[in-house]
């Protein structure tokens, strides 16, 4: 039932619709389980950013802790991607899962990452400051996060550190794409020019 629902809701990009389905099912006597909440948060991240989408992601967060049922990191993960487009709430859920003790995934990373680095501005501090806190808990970042720090660098100018992390990459076995070059492209027209002659030679050594 409440599958077909989903779809119907995404069908319409109405994310009150979907909340409405969970407030039916409480109503009914129905307690949604955590992956039920998911699965809400989940329809409304689909729904790329429309009206009351902060709204409903804490109404879903809030509705879990009135049925005290636990967010797991999927769920968090899925609030992340749904507010992806706003900086300031996606470091709100990341310190509320933080607070709670909830586990990291990769993929907790890697939207988080991605989110603050598109955000700029402050945000792609807190971004390289996830990167590290990720490589330091033993988790391996894959090629999308990976092209996630690359950007932070790219939106800051940092070239150097740009390269880096392409050579990180290099070094674990991930392939760089067509984004991760675009990356650098962009770091290349935002940082120092004078430090071009020592990319050049790098980038010449790996063709």
């Amino acid at each position: 039932m409440y599958s077909l629902s989903k779809l119907c809701a995404l069908k319409q990009r109405n994310a009150n619709l979907v909340m409405r389905i969970a407030q039916h099912a409480q109503s009914k006597g129905v307690k949604l389980t955590d992956r039920a909440y998911t699965t809400l948060m989940q329809a409304i991240g689909d729904m790329e950013g429309g009206g009351g989408v902060v709204e409903s992601v804490w109404g879903v967060l809030e509705g879990m802790k009135r049925d005290n049922v636990t967010p797991n990191s999927y769920t968090y993960s899925a609030a992340i991607h749904a507010v992806r487009q706003n900086g300031e709430e996606v470091m709100r859920i990341w310190d509320r899962m933080s607070q709670e003790g909830v586990l990291k995934n990769e993929y907790t990373y890697a939207i988080t990452i991605s989110a603050l680095a598109r955000a700029g501005g402050l945000y792609v501090n807190k971004a390289l400051a996830l990167y590290q806190e990720m490589c330091m808990t033993g988790l391996s970042p894959n090629v999308y996060t990976y092209n996630s720090v690359v950007r932070a660098f790219a939106e800051t100018g940092n070239i150097h550190q740009a390269m880096h992390v392409v050579d990180m990459m290099v070094e674990k076995n991930v392939q760089p794409t067509q984004h991760t070059y675009t990356m650098l492209l962009l770091a290349c027209g935002r940082g120092n020019v004078s430090e071009t002659s020592v990319y050049d030679n790098r980038i010449s050594d790996s063709s």
